[in-house]
């Protein structure tokens, strides 16, 4: 039951001329005024207890109130004497101030308040000839002392020495790699920088990386960083990069290693393997394949790691969404998008490749068609292989989840039995597998099928 009764609120309420109020509306106001009246002091403890003070004050009252956007209190200044409250007559439980009636002949005749002195200017020598005179305008400027200095336990000659008994001195951390790490983080290195001499260890190093071996954890640093300034100095080097990805996959594969505080430092190298402008010596080397292959660590990441960092996944595959739609940037960046895409799964591809691709296609179809064979129309049929694969692939799993619905017959899906699925791109010649003559280009009918389970409607076509 709240402590506010209605009758208090009443009183309140005839305080700011509000004379017609009812005893259901005075009984429903009295919580809220009291739920309001807690606000305000809990509020102004919080003040009091900020100024290392135990009693409250009429001040923190006031700094409750504006910053909840109140007006402050009036006539209480910031004495200490409490306010006295009377008991109203004819009421029982409200009280008020008691204010003391003042005669006006006291307040005529009391004696005027002392005036204030007249401002005036009095000169005086601070300075003579850089020395500061002994006068009483001139306050004795007082220097602090030094800070004593203390004493060294090496130079004092150990703690058994006298003033040193209670003081130690704390030397710097130093992080120290044994032997046997210094020679791995070496070869390491050598491995991937090309060393002929250490081209022994190329097979080796990454197997001593992924093994479940706990005294990794202590060359992270030193991996990563070297991982970062690999890949900024090396993107002209496939050999370079390729060991590079080898080692970080090495890292994944260890279930002992604990790679979640340099994730930051691991994944703008992935990226930019992945979509970076130019890899390698020429635009006519075999780039691809790194570009594969840091999609799939990119993936293999997202998926160890999307659970304790749900937004990984989602901002990874935004910003290979970014590089794709980017019409600035060329078709091995594209590619490398795509690939990525492609390797997060297919439920990423169809929510966010398979929308975008219909006006991407149509951007390029003039590389595609072009007369004369150059590089651009290399590369452009390389993304076009690649966005045919990921569409297909997002499709066939949509089709096996349909299957296992109940909704498509499940003998289309059995060995020697082809499905062929095309995403709403007119073509007719198409890839397909399976059988027994392997892959080929056959001419198909095109034939739509319509999904209940979705609003879509998806092309198949029957061999």
């Amino acid at each position: 039951m709240s402590f506010i009764t209605p009758a208090a609120v009443k009183a309140i309420a005839l305080s700011v001329d509000v004379t017609h109020l009812t005893e259901e509306a005075a009984k429903a106001l009295a919580p809220d005024v009291e739920y309001r009246l807690r606000e305000v002091i809990q509020d102004a403890l919080k003040f009091a207890r900020h100024c290392k003070r135990t009693k409250l004050t009429i001040q923190d009252i006031n700094n409750a109130m504006r910053l909840r956007n109140l007006e402050p209190m009036y006539g209480f200044l910031g004495n200490n004497d409490p306010a006295k409250f009377v008991r109203a007559t004819g009421h029982s439980d409200v009280y008020f101030v008691h204010d003391a009636m003042v005669p006006l002949e006291q307040i005529t005749y009391a004696p005027l308040p002392k005036a204030p002195n007249h401002t005036t200017v009095m000169p005086h020598w601070l300075f003579i000839e850089g020395v500061q005179p002994h006068t009483e305008e001139n306050a004795a400027v007082e220097r602090p002392p030094p800070p004593a200095k203390r004493p060294r336990l090496a130079a004092a000659g150990g703690p058994g020495t006298a003033g040193s008994v209670s003081e130690r001195v704390q030397l710097p951390v130093q992080h120290i790699l044994s032997d046997e790490m210094q020679r791995l983080l070496e070869q390491v290195r050598a491995v991937c920088r090309g060393n002929a001499i250490a081209f022994v260890f190329r097979r080796s190093i990454p197997g001593s990386c992924s093994g479940d071996r706990a005294c990794m954890q202590q060359l992270l640093p030193y991996l990563t960083k070297f991982v970062c300034d690999e890949v900024a100095g090396g993107l002209r080097h496939l050999p370079r990069l390729q060991m590079v990805l080898r080692v970080m996959q090495a890292l994944l594969l260890n279930p002992s290693v604990q790679l979640e505080p340099y994730l930051h430092n691991l994944m703008p190298p992935l990226l930019t393997c992945c979509l970076a402008k130019a890899l390698g010596p020429g635009p006519r080397c075999d780039h691809w394949r790194l570009r594969d292959s840091a999609g799939s660590l990119v993936a293999a990441v997202c998926g160890r790691f999307g659970e304790p960092f749900y937004s990984l996944k989602v901002k990874v595959s935004k910003q290979l969404l970014r590089a794709l739609l980017d019409g600035s940037k060329p078709l091995p960046s594209h590619y490398g998008a795509v690939m990525g895409l492609a390797a997060l799964g297919p439920a990423t591809v169809r929510l966010l490749l398979l929308p975008h691709l219909e006006p991407y296609l149509a951007k390029l179809q003039p590389a595609l068609e072009a007369r004369q064979e150059g590089m651009r129309q290399y590369e452009a049929t390389r993304v076009y292989g690649a966005l045919l694969t990921a569409a297909g692939t997002a499709m066939y799993d949509r089709l096996v989840g349909t299957a296992a619905d109940g909704l498509l017959p499940v003998h289309l899906f059995r060995a020697g039995r082809c499905v062929c699925v095309c995403v709403y791109v007119c073509m007719c010649v198409c890839e397909v597998e399976g059988g027994e003559e392997g892959k080929r280009e056959v001419r198909h009918e095109l034939v739509p099928v319509v999904f209940p389970a979705a609003p879509e409607v998806v092309f198949g076509c029957r061999v």
